[in-house]
């Protein structure tokens, strides 16, 4: 995966901050304002290492992994957007529409 192009620290920037937080036992505020960031990024990359090892510094994703509200029920049909309205007056003025599964 190539690094975002916006991303404050790089992947070898991530293993040296982990490095003096984990090995040096500098505390996460100090080497994040060495580094150019704010604590608790440096906190979260602590956690990532912890969780994953190196492959936790990694860039990921931001791309959604799944779609909230968007399951099909037993039936087979998707509800469209006015079917999940909160408002009870709403849900009576949008209409009724609904897409089979086999149409996607």
């Amino acid at each position: 995966m190539d690094i975002h192009k916006n991303a404050r620290l790089p992947p070898h920037s991530r293993a040296e901050l982990v490095r003096r937080i984990i090995e040096e036992g500098q505390t996460p505020k100090a080497v994040a304002t060495a580094l150019g960031v704010c604590a608790k990024t440096a906190r979260k990359w602590v956690a990532r290492y912890r969780a994953d090892g190196p492959a936790g510094l990694l860039d990921r994703s931001s791309r959604l992994h799944s779609a909230h509200g968007g399951l099909i029920p037993e039936d087979g049909r998707l509800q469209a957007a006015g079917d999940r309205l909160r408002n009870p007056d709403q849900l009576r003025r949008a209409p009724a529409t609904t897409v089979t599964a086999e149409a996607l």
